[in-house]
């Protein structure tokens, strides 16, 4: 099927799970994102025929961030999860300029080793990982932005929550839910009656489209309009 690209002269392709680590070595090169983040959502058929790798994850949940109003930079970041989502997110809130990031996951050696494989591009920003849910409590309450990666609440099990019942969220707080069906997820819905700022995942499912709507075309992408259709 990636061979298919060439020869039926396609300009690209988007990826989506569970095939976005199993695409890599089919492809003749990787941009720096790509790489680091150890996926590919994106592929681009250059001019020469070569097939490049991208990832517009990362810079997609960074731009839905501040459609929403909300910027990154110098933030203090709570990650749930490890997984492929998660290196993405990682990676999109150390390049916006986060002050630091920490991961939980409840195999807390996936949490250390996400920290230590982007502390290596972004030496600057302070990464931990951590034991979910065993150190969310404490760990909540100094968070600024806190984002799920899992797929904890997600249809058809929409009751699944990723996150310790008894603890509150706070005013203030913007919490980032990659899930988007449903609209509103049982942590999305808790965080709100706490006071807190919520997005769904669903700007990012967007914007990661209307990123690699620009690789393939080099036009701006017709945001609005996608939004409009993904809604």
């Amino acid at each position: 099927a990636i061979r298919g690209l060439r020869a039926l002269g396609l300009r690209g392709a988007n990826v989506t799970v569970p095939h976005k680590q199993a695409v890599m070595p089919h492809l003749d090169w990787l941009t720096p994102a790509a790489a680091a983040i150890g996926a590919v959502n994106t592929i681009r058929v250059e001019a020469d025929g070569k097939l490049s790798g991208d990832n517009t994850d990362a810079r997609g949940f960074v731009a839905d961030l501040r459609d929403h109003g909300v910027d990154p930079a110098g933030k203090r970041a709570l990650v749930l999860g490890a997984g492929g989502s998660a290196r993405a997110i990682v990676f999109g809130l150390a390049e916006a300029g986060c002050l630091s990031i920490t991961i939980l996951n409840r195999t807390v050696d996936k949490a250390h080793d996400l920290a230590m494989d982007i502390r290596q591009v972004f030496p600057f920003c302070r990464l931990s990982g951590h034991a979910m849910p065993e150190e969310i409590a404490v760990l909540a309450q100094e968070a600024q932005l806190i984002v799920n990666c899992t797929s904890l609440g997600m249809t058809p099990q929409v009751e699944g929550l990723p996150w310790a019942e008894g603890v509150p969220f706070q005013p203030g707080q913007v919490v980032y839910d990659l899930v988007y069906n449903p609209p509103q997820t049982r942590l999305l819905q808790k965080a709100a009656a706490d006071g807190a700022q919520v997005i769904s995942g669903l700007g990012m499912l967007i914007w990661q489209g209307a990123i690699a709507f620009e690789r393939w075309t080099g036009q701006l992408p017709p945001v609005t309009v996608m939004r409009e259709a993904a809604e």
